[in-house]
């Protein structure tokens, strides 16, 4: 029998989150150093109680609805199975942690001031009403996708251009809407259709169904265009991209996709689909995507459609 928190490691988690919060009780928070979503919850104490209020909110109901993912896996899993009465027991003791939670999201809704700080060897904490919070998902391999997703929701209401300061207010250019021509340009030969677009082209075999190329066409240079702009965004609030660690990975429980972008935790949630089915195509397109960022001159890449079975 499986499930994504046993109750012994949660019992463990507890007695070492308690522990580290004695330990820190008082301690100022981190320099803003790492990730941009730990330096963003590192800037929040300068923030107003609104802006902060806002954070704690968004990261609450996220955690809220991760754990009770948990519990309700549980309890499925626990269905017809013979002596599952811990597993049962294990998931009312989630249900009530959801509670809590809940009850500090209502206490930041109601006003209370609210303190948010990222722990050495730990991640970041809400404290409102006497009430401290560690905002760690139940599932540690999905923690980026929690962090990432708090953020996106965040940054979507507030400048996060501004509470990180990256860059004086009157440097910032506008980042393109459009990273991409809106149309690729094609080539018709008897050795089969080419789409092109800014260097980089995709050769399908003769024979092959020309609707289907051009859907294949279209959504991947409609996916690398979202993949640019949003790079480029990180880029503008100080995200450095690590090109050995660049990978893109599916977003468990989501449509999405994410995309590591750094050793320091920082990575993106877009929906990605053509990119991620094809295997070894972000690792052969990180050149052009280097020199597009750059603003260089586009290398020339040739993709065969054969390479990753489109459009035949």
């Amino acid at each position: 029998m499986k499930t994504g928190v046993q109750p012994a490691r949660l019992a463990r988690g507890a007695v070492y989150i308690l522990g580290l919060l004695l330990a820190l009780a008082g301690q100022p928070a981190l320099a803003a150093d790492g990730s941009r979503y730990q330096r963003t919850v590192a800037a929040l104490p300068e923030a107003t109680s609104e802006i902060r209020g806002d954070f704690a909110a968004i990261a609450l109901a996220q955690l809220a609805e991760a754990y009770l993912a948990e519990a309700r896996q549980a309890r499925t899993e626990a269905v017809g199975v013979p002596g599952s009465t811990r597993l049962l027991s294990w998931s009312r003791g989630v249900e009530r942690y959801v509670r809590e939670l809940w009850a500090a999201h209502a206490e930041v809704a109601q006003g209370h001031p609210v303190e948010l700080q990222v722990l050495p060897m730990s991640d970041a904490a809400v404290t409102v009403a006497g009430r401290t919070v560690i905002l760690s998902h139940p599932r540690r391999d999905q923690q980026a996708v929690f962090e990432q997703a708090a953020l996106a929701e965040f940054c979507t209401a507030h400048d996060c251009l501004q509470l990180l300061a990256v860059a004086p207010a009157g440097n910032r250019e506008p980042i393109p809407v459009s990273a991409l021509p809106r149309s690729a340009d094609w080539v018709f030969t008897a050795r089969g259709n080419v789409c092109v677009q800014q260097g980089l082209s995709l050769h399908f075999s003769p024979g092959g169904s020309l609707p289907r190329q051009r859907k294949v066409c279209a959504q991947l240079f409609a996916e690398l265009q979202t993949l640019l702009v949003e790079l480029r965004w990180q880029q503008r609030q100080g995200v450095m991209i690590d090109w050995s660690v660049f990978t893109l990975a599916a977003a468990p429980d989501r449509e999405q996709h994410l995309v590591t972008l750094n050793g320091a935790g920082d990575a993106l949630l877009l929906n990605l689909p053509l990119l991620y089915r094809s295997d070894g195509l972000t690792e052969r397109l990180q050149g052009w995507l280097q020199a597009s960022l750059a603003g260089s001159v586009f290398p020339e890449l040739i993709l065969p459609a054969t390479d990753y079975n489109w459009g035949q």
